[in-house]
């Protein structure tokens, strides 16, 4: 045993030549003894290499290793790039990498899905985390919303048919606690906004300075599975509990989305991993959207409640509610890992300062050593809010002023993202243009 860890914990440091007999040792083993899998690393897809937590670093959570490559048919050697974790000294090495180490609780996931991500279970997590994410924000906005205002107008006491002799539903210039109707959906993006800046700084500390990220995002995804199962039950007497919950779903989103952005970085450090990584993740948000939306439009014509502003809010959180207990349920529970502290506190900080100073701090280098970035950063910061406030904005349109129904609300919305798809492969033509 103790050569078998030696040459394994070698390997990680280079390239060290692996006898056959060594090899087939392991092979052999580890059709009986399954914890093998997780000792030396070795999986059935590709028999990528790792190393022993008593060796070099910890066991396949170093940086990406190569497949076991045949040297002349007498030796195998592991081809890998620098270790991370604790070496044999005990000093303390960069954070590692996600292990992407497959085991019992992954073995009924798909292994096309294992395979594309190179059997990095993290990635998978993230891929699989994508679809509630995308899901989540087009069933609050489309949906949800649309009762929510609906409801207010109830409230506030405005006309919500048309009057007899007239041709339209008269503005409403009503209040209810204070706003008019027509306000709702973008106060509750503000006062949204204004919490989040304040809190993802003390979000961003704990991720980085504990042990708590995955934690956190359990904590997270467990809120928002709660809060979207609460709002299938919307109703006139509960509106406005419902625009608290709201609120609370909003921010909530937005903490899980830093806390699962933060595995990003880790999955790889290759380039062309990472580009076709983040665009399946992309595509697997988009496109969880897409069949949401063409779902819902289905649904409520089936069911002949394309005109019920409740009902379709109900059946829409209904179906968010699946998708985020088994997606989310699923990739936080057995495929994201447990993620050390990245760095300490820094002396004279405390956790709900560190954040604050790191931010100052780095806009101060910015604006001095980094120009280009510092531009590149005023240009997010005015050109983000407004794609933000799009959907909120063009939701209130098409309610207040244009009357439309849930349905015809989600086939819009549906036809502004399939549109974007062409729109994007212009725009990209159009930037390698100039």
């Amino acid at each position: 045993p103790s050569s078998r860890n030696l040459l394994v914990s070698r390997a990680c440091r280079g390239t060290t030549p692996i006898p056959n007999r060594l090899l087939s040792i392991i092979q052999t083993q580890k059709k009986e003894h399954s914890s093998l899998r997780s000792s030396y690393g070795f999986n059935q897809s590709n028999m990528s290499g790792g190393c022993t937590g008593g060796g070099a670093c910890n066991l396949y959570s170093a940086r990406q290793l190569s497949s076991v490559q045949q040297d002349n048919g007498e030796n195998t050697s592991f081809n890998s790039t620098e270790c991370v974790g604790n070496d044999t000294s005990g000093n303390e090495s960069p954070l590692p990498l996600s292990s992407g180490k497959i085991d019992s609780s992954t073995s009924f996931l798909c292994i096309p899905c294992l395979r594309f991500y190179d059997g990095n279970t993290n990635a998978v997590g993230f891929a699989i985390d994508s679809s509630p994410r995308g899901v989540i924000v087009v069933g609050a906005a489309v949906f949800v919303s649309t009762s929510l205002i609906r409801l207010a107008e109830y409230a506030a006491g405005c006309a919500t048919e048309i009057p007899e002799g007239e041709t339209e539903i008269p503005e409403c210039t009503n209040r209810v606690y204070g706003m008019r109707p027509s306000s709702l959906i973008t106060t509750i993006q503000l006062i949204v906004s204004v919490i989040v800046a304040i809190l993802m700084p003390l979000v961003g500390a704990i991720i980085d300075h504990t042990k708590y990220r995955k934690t956190v995002g359990q904590s997270s995804a467990f809120v928002i599975t709660v809060s979207v199962f609460t709002q299938i039950f919307i109703s006139q007497s509960n509106w406005f509990f419902m625009v608290l919950l709201q609120v609370v779903v909003a921010v909530t989103y937005c903490v899980h989305a830093n806390v699962t952005f933060a595995y990003l970085p880790e999955l790889t450090k290759a380039k062309d991993k990472m580009l076709r990584y983040y665009g399946s993740f992309t595509v697997a948000q988009f496109g969880s959207t897409l069949l949401f939306l063409a779902l819902m439009v289905v649904l409520t014509t089936l069911l002949q409640i394309t005109d019920d502003v409740l009902n379709s809010a109900r059946l829409s959180q209904m179906v968010v509610f699946i998708v985020c207990l088994v997606f989310f349920g699923y990739s936080w529970i057995m495929l994201f890992e447990d993620r050390p502290a990245s760095q300490t506190v820094p002396e004279g900080s405390s956790l709900l300062t560190a954040g604050f100073k790191k931010i100052f701090a780095t806009t101060c280098e910015i604006r001095k050593k980094y120009p280009a970035i510092k531009w590149t950063l005023v240009g997010v910061a005015l050109s983000e809010p407004a794609v933000g406030t799009f959907m909120s904005i063009a939701i209130t349109f098409l309610n207040v002023q244009l009357q439309f129904t849930p349905t015809e609300n989600g086939t819009a919305i549906l036809i502004l993202l399939t549109a974007s798809i062409p729109g994007s492969m212009i725009s990209t033509w159009v930037t390698k243009k100039n």
